[in-house]
Formats: C-alpha cells, sequence, structure tokens
C-alpha cells in the first residue's frame, strides 16, 4: 500500500483524476463551469506536496538517526552519538550503552575518518519499534593508526521510539567488504 506520506505520486494520480472528472463535467455541464473548480486538482496536488516535505515519517526519522550517527563517527565524536543510543542500549559485542561508548572512544580516536557515507537499504517500523539495514561506507586518512583505505560495513540497526524520538537500541555487524562478520572481527 502506498503511503502518501513518504511520495507525492498517489496525490498527484489523485489531482489529475480530479481534474480530467471536472473537465468532464464542465464539457458536459457548460452552465455549471466556474473557474475556482480548477483549484480543486491544484489544492489536491499541494496537499500531495505539502505532506511529503512537511511531514517526516517514522522511516524518514530512522534514517536520520542512523545518518547523524555516521556524520558524528566521521568526526570522532562520540558525545554525538551517545545521546543516539537509548540507555538500554546492548549488541552482540557491547553489553551496555558504556561499554558501547568506551568502545567507541578508544575506536574513533585513533581511526581517522576522512568520510563515511550511509545508504539506508531497507527499513521496516511496527509501532514504537524499528529495524533498519543500512551499509556505511568508511574511507580512513592516510595517517591512520588503526585501518588503512575504506572498507564497506553492512549492519542491521534496531531502534525504539521514547517520548517522541527514535533511539539506537542495538547495532550488528553483518558484514565487512561483503563477507560475513561481526564485532568480534573488527574489534
Amino acid at each position: 500500500m502506498f503511503n502518501i506520506f513518504e511520495q507525492p505520486w498517489t496525490m498527484l494520480v489523485a489531482a489529475v483524476i480530479s481534474l480530467l472528472i471536472i473537465l468532464v463535467i464542465r464539457a458536459a455541464l457548460p452552465d455549471k463551469r466556474r473557474f475556482w473548480q480548477f483549484l480543486i486538482p491544484a489544492a489536491v496536488a499541494a496537499a500531495g506536496f505539502g505532506m511529503y516535505y512537511f511531514v517526516e515519517t517514522d522511516a524518514e526519522q530512522i534514517a536520520s538517526v542512523i545518518q547523524q550517527a555516521g556524520r558524528a563517527a566521521q568526526r570522532g565524536d562520540c558525545q554525538a552519538i551517545e545521546p543516539l543510543l537509548a540507555e538500554n542500549y546492548q549488541d552482540r559485542y557491547h553489553r551496555s550503552k558504556d561499554a558501547a561508548m568506551r568502545s567507541c572512544k578508544s575506536r574513533l580516536s585513533a581511526a581517522m575518518i576522512e568520510r563515511v557515507v550511509v545508504r539506508i537499504t531497507e527499513t521496516e517500523v511496527q509501532g514504537a519499534a524499528g529495524n533498519t539495514v543500512f551499509t556505511a561506507r568508511v574511507v580512513f586518512e592516510e595517517g591512520s593508526q588503526v585501518y588503512f583505505g575504506q572498507m564497506l560495513f553492512k549492519l542491521q540497526a534496531e531502534l525504539s521510539r521514547s517520548s517522541g524520538s527514535w533511539r539506537i537500541t542495538s547495532v550488528d555487524l553483518l558484514e565487512i567488504n561483503n563477507r560475513p562478520a561481526n564485532w568480534r572481527d573488527l574489534l
């Protein structure tokens, strides 16, 4: 089913259909022609674009959280990552949010990341829980002490919505450079 908040095309099709109906009615009943009748399809189209641009869906909010985490990792800023993690954060390697933050501080300080490009490949939202699979292409600076060149990571993140905002509750490493991997392979 189409979500009218994630793309404007459904409303644009509705606007075209309403325009065709109005044109048929105006042709069949010339005495009922009014200028304002053309405003109906224009209003439907404007509503479609308005909903698309001004309403941020859950999937877009989740993508925004993941993009923020990618930008923070690029800067090596663990303090910016910390508020993105839920208090009950836990993954296969890190048993708590504090353990994840300690790992973040030890790894990101030495990694010297030049660029992080995040691509969301799939997002699923069910109520206050979300799940997203994404790739992160990380390009390291030449003087990096830990890694060199670039690496492609495929990750899966689970998120939960609390007090109106999405927080990451778990991140699992699925692949490194298109090969199955987990956190222990990286850390």
